[in-house]
């Protein structure tokens, strides 16, 4: 049930997102979502880290991009905590 009640709050938070924010996240978008620093956000596309594109000068990154970005980090994130508890 709480694995349930998780996944339903995400799907909430990501909807809640798409309907903010509309398809395409701008760099001012991404700071607020990530509660990070422009600069940090702005390093972050420069090296690549984030799945963007520049389109007319300005990055742009589709919002279901930033979902599967997202689950990605987690993912990695778990495996490295399993590799780090079990040498």
């Amino acid at each position: 049930m709480v694995a349930n009640q998780k996944a339903s709050t995400t799907t909430a938070y990501r909807q809640m997102i798409i309907d903010q924010y509309g398809p395409f996240l701008t760099v001012a978008d991404l700071t607020k979502i990530l509660k990070r620093s422009r600069t940090s956000v702005d390093a972050m596309l420069h090296r690549g880290e984030l799945p963007a594109a520049k389109i007319g000068g300005q990055y742009r990154m589709e919002t279901a991009a930033l979902f599967r970005w997202w689950d990605q980090q987690v993912m990695m994130e778990q495996k490295n905590l399993l590799i780090r508890l079990n040498p």
